[in-house]
């Protein structure tokens, strides 16, 4: 299946509707998104990814035949975090277990290099009943296991751990050269 990277538009709006109204894929997002998750909701969403400068922030809507398929993200750190950044990714149900996440990890994570001065990129999947299908994604995109941060996460009334996978430039760069 072929799928790309896109900068947001207001034409993906009711996939991205849709994709938002399944309990699953929302339960395992980091952010609390409402449930249901309406027009206004989705227009709101769109509208932050696209007035979105990407200085510390790069946001891409993974779009297969013109539908919105997923969203990934990477958020660069401040401060003495600055050579780091944050990577989250979500595929919708329908277009699960494709390798196209594993691919657009690693898309980005080439992007991100390439265009920012990152030495790091992590990722904090919370440990819930879907973790094995995140260290799978991650390792097989090139991320090496750094540990488990315990109770960290509070969400709908329950603390979650969570996983930390990374992936340095150097890390890229190798597999690029293999």
């Amino acid at each position: 299946m072929s799928f790309e990277m896109k900068k947001w538009s207001i034409n993906y709006l009711e996939d991205l509707k849709n994709a938002m109204n399944d309990p699953k894929l929302t339960e395992s997002l980091r952010e609390d998104y409402p449930y249901p998750f309406l027009e206004q909701h989705a227009r709101h969403f769109i509208e932050q990814r696209m007035l979105n400068s990407e200085i510390k922030q790069c946001c891409r809507a993974i779009v297969s035949d013109s539908k919105l398929i997923g969203s990934i993200e990477i958020l660069i750190g401040n401060g003495v975090y600055c050579g780091n950044a944050e990577i989250s990714i979500w595929i919708d149900k329908d277009y699960r277990r494709r390798g196209i996440a594993t691919d657009t990890v690693k898309k980005m994570c080439g992007f991100v290099f390439d265009d920012y001065p990152v030495e790091r990129i992590e990722a904090k999947p919370y440990i819930d009943e879907n973790i094995f299908i995140a260290e799978k994604l991650f390792h097989n995109a090139g991320f090496k296991f750094e540990g488990k941060i315990r109770n960290a996460v509070y969400k709908n009334g329950k603390y979650y751990s969570y996983k930390v996978f990374s992936m340095l430039r150097e890390d890229f760069n190798s597999l690029k050269d293999s």
